[in-house]
């Protein structure tokens, strides 16, 4: 159980750093979109994957929160009913009424 804890928390971190440098230095997100598409498939490693996109979601850079808005479409595919209405529904919510995007 340490071991998934501290994998998710490094999970997490990572993909925080990516959603928030790819988008600033206008890379592409495909690797990042593989990855969580990946990630999501294992639900061990969802919390840690919202996680990190939720961040996106309210940071400060309208085009990390625009890359945030893409990716959080990613985990659509493989994630819960409950998932979808509680977590990515929200934070497409959120964006979905920011003046900048």
């Amino acid at each position: 159980m340490f071991q998934d804890a501290e994998a998710n928390e490094e999970i997490h971190a990572q993909l925080k750093r990516f959603l928030c440098a790819l988008p600033v230095c206008g890379t592409p997100l495909d690797s990042l979109d593989m990855s969580i598409r990946s990630l999501c498939k294992e639900p061990a490693h969802q919390d840690a994957v919202l996680t990190a996109l939720w961040d996106g979601v309210v940071h400060p850079r309208p085009v990390v929160r625009s890359a945030a808005a893409s990716l959080f479409v990613a985990t659509v595919g493989s994630s819960s009913e409950d998932v979808v209405a509680t977590r990515v529904v929200p934070a497409l919510v959120t964006l979905s009424s920011d003046p900048d995007l």
